[in-house]
């Protein structure tokens, strides 16, 4: 488990027993979404339902071991990276995942540390935007992380 402390590990075990209904160390693969918003993990709607898409259930139970292997794999080892996740799902009102160009072109050289808007073009020519500008902002976030 190297993205997760003991600490959260412990965590994730208080959480799946609330939730283990028949205390046979299972739980339900649609209480995954709670569950992981209990422990903190800010997933948009699009993000939550391919990670949970993910889970191999043939009876739609997950057991607390493949939960912490599932929790281990979904958990963003670096907190800068979810730190800058969570900035942006507060910008995100209706969690489509996504934000527009001259939304973040304007927080982008206008709020914190402030970048040019020749750093931004840079920035925008090496993601891709909708044709309506719409930016999926884990595309920055990963862009960001990589520095």
């Amino acid at each position: 488990m190297e993205n997760l402390t003991a600490e959260q590990v412990e965590q994730a075990r208080d959480y799946l027993s609330l939730f283990d209904k028949d205390g046979d160390f299972t739980v339900a693969i649609q209480d995954v979404p709670s569950i992981l918003r209990s422990l903190g993990e800010q997933f948009t709607e699009a993000e939550m339902t391919n990670l949970i898409e993910q889970i191999q259930s043939e009876n739609g139970y997950i057991s607390f071991d493949e939960f912490l292997v599932f929790y281990n794999n979904c958990t963003r080892p670096v907190h800068a990276y979810r730190d800058m996740q969570l900035a942006f799902n507060e910008l995100d009102r209706h969690k489509t995942g996504k934000i527009h160009s001259k939304v973040l072109r304007h927080f982008l050289v206008n709020l914190g540390e402030k970048i040019t808007d020749e750093d931004v073009d840079t920035i925008f020519a090496s993601i891709e935007i909708s044709d309506s500008g719409e930016i999926e902002y884990s595309q920055i976030v990963e862009l960001f992380s990589s520095f």
